[in-house]
């Protein structure tokens, strides 16, 4: 699909699987319609992630991660509420 926006053509963006996503990303119930995960990718080394069904994606790296994934959550909370004030 196909929709002209602005003068510019704008594609049609089809929501992902809900459960593929909920697989790849188990930590649910922080912000409504985000999906995260934290993993450690070297000994002390983290990386947070989150998407929502839409494929926007917030992502953090750090020696923390439940500092990183407080980042995320706000980072996502930032997303929704732009998103939201845009209609």
């Amino acid at each position: 699909m196909v929709e002209k926006y602005g003068g510019l053509m704008k594609r049609g963006v089809k929501a992902l699987n809900q459960e593929a996503v909920r697989r790849q990303f188990p930590l649910v119930g922080q912000v409504a319609g985000w999906y995260f995960r934290v993993a450690e990718e070297s000994p002390g080394h983290y990386h947070a992630e989150g998407t929502d069904l839409w494929g926007r994606r917030v992502s953090r790296h750090g020696d923390d991660p439940h500092a990183l994934l407080a980042d995320c959550y706000a980072d996502a909370r930032s997303i929704v509420a732009r998103v939201s004030k845009d209609g």
